[in-house]
């Protein structure tokens, strides 16, 4: 199912597990319908228990645990986990968890179109026919890569377009503005697409990265806050040092009319969950966790570039991408609702 960004896709898979009837016994079978919801990151798998426990409370729903025996799973009525946790599942475990299975729930079913995922997928469409709800702004990389012909689903039903969601209201405007590097970037893909080794070093260029940090910095003037791509690969390296290179910089708070530093955190998985969960939710609350004053900006190279729904007031697409599926990902953050058009700032090289 294609749908756009800020679509209520989550809020659309719990309604769909509840009356579809997850949880509740058919006929003379003694045990109830299961289900398995699989996304593709951590961020996007709290953010779903969560919508869950909003629209679906009658239902058992329990994060993936390898921990969890037979007896613990037999209490669960919807399982959610990361498609990573699959393929990291022996094949045995997994074709016994999947047989048992009679929904599957394919979040950002474009991360599922793999060799090793769909190759799991397959097998257990195949042999347990559940029924199947896959949904992705995204669906296609290309015409050779559909996930409704890799994973053979048979009827594919669009719902609104980003053009018709922004005209019915449920999903915000953007604006692009181009920022120009002046930067030469010399490359040579050994594949058809750009890819983390290819943009090595570029992370240090001083010229984009004092351009970033520029953006970072008056936007917060303004009193706007956002998030910012970061170069991919190393640990996070790159968002890590705009974190550093911002976090220099101070600003008059137009809000308080006091100077103050600019704030700027980075995310990833260099950090724990924890730390992450943390950061992300004070990010939301407009706070710091040490005092009042806001985060600015959130700094990251693939964290957030999927499930992080809250209102932005910019994007800045700090990495070269040839990805139309990444680029389309990160713009549809800039589509939850606001009072203001959300402004996209790209790096031009």
């Amino acid at each position: 199912m294609p749908l756009p960004p800020n679509a209520g896709k989550s809020t659309m898979a719990a309604l769909v597990s509840d009356q579809a009837g997850i949880g509740r016994r058919v006929g003379n079978d003694p045990a109830p319908l299961k289900g398995i919801h699989l996304v593709p990151r951590l961020i996007a798998l709290q953010q779903t228990l969560a919508t869950y426990e909003t629209f679906s409370p009658r239902l058992r729903v329990r994060p993936y645990s390898s921990e969890l025996d037979s007896n613990s799973l037999g209490e669960v009525d919807m399982l959610v986990m990361t498609y990573k946790a699959m393929l990291a599942m022996q094949e045995d475990r997994w074709s016994r968890l999947g047989m048992a299975q009679d929904l599957f729930v394919l979040d950002e079913v474009h991360r599922a179109i793999g060799p090793n995922t769909s190759s799991r997928l397959r097998q257990i469409m195949a042999l347990g026919r559940p029924t199947v709800l896959a949904m992705s702004a995204t669906p296609e990389f290309d015409e050779a890569r559909s996930a409704c012909k890799i994973l053979g689903i048979e009827r594919s039903v669009h719902t609104v377009t980003p053009r018709n969601a922004i005209d019915i209201g449920i999903s915000n405007g953007v604006r692009l503005y181009a920022l120009y590097s002046g930067e030469t970037v010399d490359m040579v893909s050994k594949r058809d697409s750009v890819t983390e080794e290819d943009l090595a070093g570029l992370g240090q260029n001083e010229k984009r990265n004092e351009l970033i940090v520029d953006t970072i910095h008056g936007m917060a003037k303004l009193g706007q806050r956002g998030i910012v791509q970061c170069i991919p690969g190393g640990g996070s390296e790159h968002a890590s040092a705009i974190e550093s290179l911002a976090n220099q910089r101070r600003i008059v708070d137009p809000h308080t009319g006091l100077e103050r530093k600019l704030r700027v955190k980075a995310v990833g998985n260099f950090r724990t969950i924890r730390e992450n969960e943390r950061i992300i939710a004070a990010f939301k609350q407009g706070r710091t966790d040490e005092t009042d004053e806001p985060i600015d900006a959130l700094t990251f190279t693939k964290y957030l570039t999927e499930a992080f729904d809250h209102p932005l007031d910019y994007l800045i697409a700090g990495a070269p991408t040839s990805s139309a599926v990444d680029m389309a990902q990160f713009t549809g953050r800039g589509a939850r609702l606001n009072e203001r058009l959300t402004t996209i700032f790209t790096i031009i090289d």
